[in-house]
């Protein structure tokens, strides 16, 4: 039945993200490739409707399209500190192999993004998570440097922030996904099915199904999807 047990997994990535189009065109717009300060977008939403698969595509396409682009990622749960998010951030791009989160300061690794010559795009995922939220307004300054942050929620985002901080991420472009609909999931399920599994032996009503009990998250849908796969 399995063609492909990559597809069945979240965080793979297909080639098209459907019913998200218009979300992916504008935050590839708000991604200019001039390298300028501020080029900043929020993506907010509730639990898998795409947020950090559309950020990761956008990204991903310009990396294709562009030289000297840099793509940083890190999940702000699991790095809550300004130095393991900026830790993660530079090693997943390619700047920071020889620093060691023990011992390495934030301004080290805000001034090896302020060295590099090329563009990074810094995806802060569960952003509300940060300890020290004052690391965003230094990523804001930072010529070259496009941030993409993603939270559920942004009015707790911007909840207690510091009123500079606030000021300037309330100019961050704001790209707000909603729940996908019944038939949005179903055809997120089937694109999977087309890639990673045979179609002749997947019975349509139980994908309906699925489609049901997930209820607009496309993450629970894709893992339900794959246990019914493996069963």
């Amino acid at each position: 039945m399995i063609t492909d047990a990559r597809a069945l997994k979240p965080e793979w990535m297909p080639n098209d993200l459907v019913h998200r189009e218009g979300k992916v065109d504008h935050l590839a717009s708000v991604l200019d490739p001039m390298g300028r300060a501020g080029d900043v977008a929020l993506i907010s939403g509730p639990a898998g409707v795409g947020k950090t698969t559309i950020a990761k595509y956008v990204a991903e396409q310009l990396e294709r399209e562009m030289f000297d682009i840099n793509i940083g990622y890190a999940h702000c749960i699991q790095d809550s500190s300004s130095a393991a998010a900026l830790h993660s951030l530079l090693r997943d791009a390619g700047l920071g192999s020889d620093l060691r989160l023990e011992g390495t300061s934030t301004s080290t690794y805000l001034e090896r993004l302020r060295e590099d010559d090329g563009t990074t795009v810094a995806i802060l995922d569960e952003v509300d998570n940060l300890a020290d939220r004052k690391l965003l307004h230094s990523l804001y300054d930072l010529q070259g440097v496009h941030l993409v942050m993603i939270c559920i929620d942004d009015d707790l985002l911007f909840h207690g922030l510091e009123s500079r901080v606030q000021s300037r991420l309330r100019g961050a472009e704001m790209i707000s996904l909603e729940a996908y609909g019944h038939d949005e999931l179903v055809d997120i399920l089937w694109d999977r099915i087309d890639a990673g599994l045979r179609r002749s032996r997947i019975d349509g009503d139980a994908v309906d199904l699925i489609a049901d009990i997930a209820a607009g998250d496309a993450r629970h849908g894709i893992t339900l999807l794959r246990k019914a796969a493996t069963a």
